[in-house]
Formats: C-alpha cells, structure tokens, sequence
C-alpha cells in the first residue's frame, strides 16, 4: 500500500475527532437541560445531584481507565470506552426521571474518564518527545469543538423531534467513531501506510521502543510511590485551585457585563465577549504546543500569572467608575421620566 506523508499528523486528526465525540456526550445534558428538567419533573436540587453523579464517576474512574488501557492498548482501549460511552449517552433518552438519569449521568462519566488517557497514550506511540505538545495541543481542541457543536445539534434535534432525539443521534455518532477508530488506528510498527521514513524518524525521538508488547504490567504501587507522580499530582492540585479561581471570575465578568450594558445591548455585548474568551483559549492551545518545544514550560506559566495581573490592572483602571454608567437610550429614557415626573 502507498505511504501517507506525515501520517502521525492524520492520526491526531482521528484522536481528535474521538474527543469531539467525547464532549458531544457530555454537553449535551446542559443544553437539553431546561426541557429534560421540565419533562421529567426535575428539581434544581435534583439536577445538582445529576450533575454531581457525573463528576464523582469521572473522578474515581481516571486511574481505573488508565490502567485499563495500559493493559489493553490504544486502539482496543479506546474504542471499547467510546463505544461504551455512546452506548450509555443512548440509554439518556430512556430516563424516566431524575435518578434513572443520574445514574445514566455516572456510567457516562466512568466510560468517559478514558478519553484524554487515550488520546495522551495514542500521543506517546505516534509522536517523537519534541512533538508531542503540539500534538497534544491540536487533539485539545476537541474538547472546545464538542462543546461549541453541542448547543446547535441538541437543539436542532429537539426541534426535529425532542431531547431524547438529540441523546440517540450524538449516542450513534460515537458508536460510528468506535467503530472507525477500531479500523484505522495502528500502532506505527504495524500501519502498512507508514512510510519507512516517518516511522525512523518517530522511533528515534522517542524515550523507549514503541512496542511495548514486553513491557512489564504497570504498578500503582510504583507509580505512587515515585516522586515524578507527586510532582505532577501537586501542579495539577495547585493548578485546581486556580482553575476555581477562574472559574469565578468568569461568573463575575459575565455579571459585570450585564451591569455595564442595558438590556437592549446586553446579549450582543456577552455574545461578544464569550467569543473572546473561546478564540483566546484556542489560539492558546495551539501556542501552548508550539512554544513549549521552544521556550519549555516555565515562560508559559510565568506568561499566566503575568496575564491575570494585567486583567486585573485592565478591570479595575477601566471599569473602576463606582457604578455601571447609563448608556445613552438609558439616559435618554431617564430624562423623559424625570420630564414626565415634573410634569
């Protein structure tokens, strides 16, 4: 069979794709949310639950799903959780109330804990060290594609039919991937359109063989028990705590704009504003990928908290003015009210 030039760059693409699926599943119970919560009778206490049910699978699977797929492989790994994943994003459109979906919510967030294991692992056997966070900065996009595609597809299915309709389509699209993903992916000593070429060049900038069918079983005990795992348990610990903080003030900043803004500009004005907050993360990720093979990573987090500083210096120089200053159709209204109350 012909080679595919840089074929390792098509197997991203696919990894990719996987994860938009991925986030597909995941998204689509937050925008199907208000008409799943008004057909099933469902509290706000109730959803929190659901949602909570989510993120305890998802937190208590990631070392299970890792191991499993150390034992497993990439390709049979992944596609059995995503083919599990999408067989349980079906199922969402049987719930008959809230804890039929909270469980459905769970099994979703264990079969779902697989998706960036699998796609650092397929990173791993398919690119050399000094490529591997460019690529892991393209397959991140994944995650933001699903999440933007998610409100369009959920909504066009409720209209052509309801929400169940949107949970049964985004649940066959991920079985079509597992099963395209099972297809095509190899690993590169067994893909015949690997050139010989790009397959010498990804062997020789890796740290071990890519065919690992020798190695020994992993431990957790030995990786627990290794100082290189509590470096990375304790950035991404710390890394927590500031996502929260973000997380925060994301919800301040979209308050400060309605506060800013009067209710006949608001929309466009956060509209606005959340587009910049999607192409800052993306253009992020991909820079992410590319300077960190130059510069390393230190600059990069250096450059965050230099960037927090300046949002920071920016907000309070900028909008520090006390209160929300009347636009001026707000001004305008107020003087025919005061003219109306001197009347």
């Amino acid at each position: 069979m012909k080679p595919i030039k840089g074929l390792r760059w098509w197997m991203i693409g696919l990894v990719l794709s996987g994860l938009v699926m991925n986030y597909l599943a995941r998204n689509a119970l937050a925008v199907a949310a208000p008409e799943v919560n008004k057909v099933l009778n469902i509290t706000t206490q109730q959803y929190g639950y659901i949602v909570a049910a989510f993120q305890a699978a998802y937190m208590v699977m990631q070392p299970i799903a890792g191991y499993a797929l150390d034992v497993l492989g990439t390709k049979l790994g992944f596609a059995l959780f995503a083919a599990a994943w999408s067989v349980v994003c079906l199922l969402h459109s049987t719930a008959g109330g809230w804890l039929s979906l909270a469980a459905f919510r769970a099994m979703l967030g264990a079969t779902e804990a697989a998706g960036f294991p699998s796609a650092l692992r397929a990173t791993s056997e398919w690119f050399p060290a000094k490529e591997r966070s460019i690529a892991t900065g393209w397959f991140n996009i994944g995650s933001s594609v699903g999440a933007v595609v998610a409100p369009p597809l959920v909504v066009w299915c409720i209209l052509q039919g309801n929400w169940r309709f949107a949970f049964a389509v985004i649940g066959g699209l991920g079985l079509v991937w597992s099963v395209l993903w099972f297809a095509l992916y190899r690993v590169p000593t067994k893909h015949p359109r690997l050139s010989a070429e790009e397959h010498d060049y990804i062997r020789a900038g890796q740290e071990a063989p890519d065919d690992s069918a020798n190695a020994p079983k992993p431990s957790w005990g030995s990786i627990v028990s290794s100082q290189r795992f509590w470096g990375i348990a304790i950035p991404i610990a710390l890394f927590c705590i500031g996502g929260f903080a973000h997380q925060t003030l994301s919800g301040a900043l979209y308050t400060l704009t309605s506060d800013m803004f009067g209710r006949h500009e608001v929309g466009t004005a956060v509209g606005l504003a959340g587009m910049s907050g999607w192409l800052g993360g993306m253009l992020f990720s991909l820079a992410v990928g590319t300077l960190a093979v130059t510069i390393g990573y230190n600059p990069l987090f250096v450059a965050l908290a230099v960037f927090d500083i300046i949002a920071a210096i920016v907000v309070w120089t900028m909008l520090n003015d006390g209160q929300a200053q009347p636009m001026p159709m707000q001004r305008e209204g107020q003087r025919s009210a005061a003219g109306a109350l001197g009347s």
